[in-house]
C-alpha cells in the first residue's frame, strides 16, 4: 500500500518530507509518557483521599481472576504480635536496598539460633533457662523464615 508523501515548507525555503507512520508513531510515544508522568500523580491524590482504600497487586490478581477480596479494617491491637513485628521488619528502610528481605538480619537471626526473634516477639517459655526457644517455637520460626 502506498503512503502519500506530504511535503513540509520551512519558512526559509526548505523542503521537508514527512512521513504520516512515523509521526504518528511518535505521538503516540509522547502520550504514553505523558501518561505515565501524569498518573502517578494522579494516584497520590486520589489514594490521598480518606475514603479511597488503595489495593495490592495481590489484589488485583485476586480481582482478575474473579475471586473474592476480603478488606477488613482491624485495630492494630487486634493483631497478634507476631505479624505486627513481622510486617515491621519486612518493610524496613533498606527495602529497595535488600529486594524485601534483608539477607544480613537474617543470617544474624539464624546465626543466633532464632533466640533473638523469639525473644523480640515475645515467643519465649516463662522459664529460668528462657534462652533457648521451645520446639514448637524453633519450628515456627523455621517455618515462618525467620
Amino acid at each position: 500500500m502506498a503512503v502519500a508523501k506530504i511535503i513540509i515548507k520551512s519558512k526559509d525555503g526548505r523542503n521537508y518530507l514527512a512521513d504520516p507512520v512515523w509521526g504518528a508513531r511518535v505521538a503516540l510515544a509522547l502520550k504514553i509518557l505523558v501518561i505515565l508522568a501524569v498518573l502517578p500523580i494522579f494516584l497520590l491524590l486520589v489514594y490521598s483521599l480518606p475514603f479511597v482504600r488503595p489495593i495490592s497487586t495481590l489484589m488485583v490478581k485476586d480481582y482478575v481472576l474473579l475471586q473474592d477480596v476480603d478488606r477488613r479494617w482491624v485495630s492494630i491491637d487486634d493483631i497478634a504480635p507476631v505479624l505486627v513485628n513481622s510486617v515491621m521488619m519486612a518493610e524496613d528502610g533498606q527495602f529497595c536496598s535488600h529486594g524485601g528481605v534483608d539477607w544480613h538480619q537474617l543470617g544474624l537471626v539464624l546465626d543466633d539460633g532464632g533466640r533473638r526473634a523469639v525473644r523480640a516477639w515475645g515467643l519465649h517459655h516463662n522459664h529460668a533457662d528462657d534462652e533457648e526457644p521451645l520446639p514448637l517455637e524453633r519450628a515456627f520460626l523455621c517455618s515462618q523464615g525467620a
